[in-house]
């Protein structure tokens, strides 16, 4: 066989790599931007808005064998990610949460490069705040259907861009701890999209942080997610990403309040271990405000 068409095929075969194993962080990291109004019922006719923009970056990746690998020439990637989200209080327990996603993604290396603008998973349900504890803990629960914006094609792949549902159950609340004021939440998350070989997946996500001044507020979260499917390996020449897979990552935040009806928000995102999944670090910018 002829030695040139072997390195061009392997060329590809690695971009095409590097661009599965990004999708799949993608879609971990736009949904860790998803936030509403921070756990608390948003109140009978009110209206939390959010909005979310992110900057992640990496040039290298964790395989099957959880072992770091390099992309092929030098390759490394880019992504700006966006979402907008609501939370539409119908009633003190029930609100309506609808989100959309935006990812505009490139893949560079020193022979190529290719980028794909693209809407991602859009979501759409329902939260119900079951119980609260001296109207400073709240515990809630939300179901969401999860559809693709998007379509996939051969040369393409934007994502699973299959049907979904979710169900995630959420505690919030805050105390006093030596005269400082401390919040805390935890969202567990399981998610299924339809199809033979579709994957079943779970996120844990827990939160805490306290108030440095009157304005100011720093956190820490930890991120936890695993996907399980039949279909265990990433086959680069695949039109699908890869459904089996692990990650876990680490943020750090700081908020501003901005009156009672508006927040802004930078933090810094970097990832602790994983498997098919790509090694990188991501900076987040949100600003959340209600009506």
């Amino acid at each position: 066989m002829d030695i040139s068409f072997n390195k061009s095929l392997n060329n590809t075969t690695k971009h095409v790599k590097t661009v599965f194993i990004t999708t799949i962080t993608l879609l971990f990291v736009l949904s860790s931007m998803v936030t509403y109004a921070g756990g608390r019922p948003v109140g009978k006719r009110r209206l939390f808005i959010s909005l979310g923009t992110s900057y992640f970056f990496n040039d290298k990746y964790s395989d099957q064998n959880k072992e770091v690998q390099k992309y092929l020439n030098n390759g490394r990637n880019q992504s700006l990610s966006a979402s907008l989200s609501a939370e539409y209080g119908f009633s003190r327990r029930v609100s309506l949460i609808a989100s959309v996603p935006f990812v505009s993604n490139t893949v560079k290396s020193d022979i190529s490069s290719n980028t794909i603008n693209t809407l991602g998973d859009g979501q759409i349900g329902m939260r119900y705040y079951i119980a609260n504890i001296s109207y400073r803990t709240y515990f809630s629960i939300q179901t969401n259907l999860i559809f693709p914006l998007y379509v996939n094609t051969d040369a393409v792949n934007r994502g699973y861009g299959k049907l979904g549902s979710s169900i995630t159950l959420a505690g919030s609340g805050d105390f006093k701890l030596f005269d400082k004021g401390f919040f805390f939440e935890t969202d567990l998350s399981t998610s299924k999209y339809f199809g033979g070989d579709a994957p079943f997946q779970a996120t844990l996500t827990s939160s805490i942080g306290f108030s440095i001044s009157k304005y100011y507020q720093l956190s820490l979260s930890e991120s936890s997610a695993i996907s399980y499917s039949i279909t265990k390996d990433l086959n680069p020449l695949s039109p699908s990403p890869a459904k089996d897979f692990s990650s876990n990552q680490v943020t750090a935040g700081l908020s501003r309040g901005l009156g009672k009806s508006r927040s802004l928000s930078l933090s810094y995102t970097t990832f602790i271990s994983g498997r098919n999944t790509a090694i990188g670090q991501s900076i987040s910018l949100g600003y959340g405000f209600k009506y």
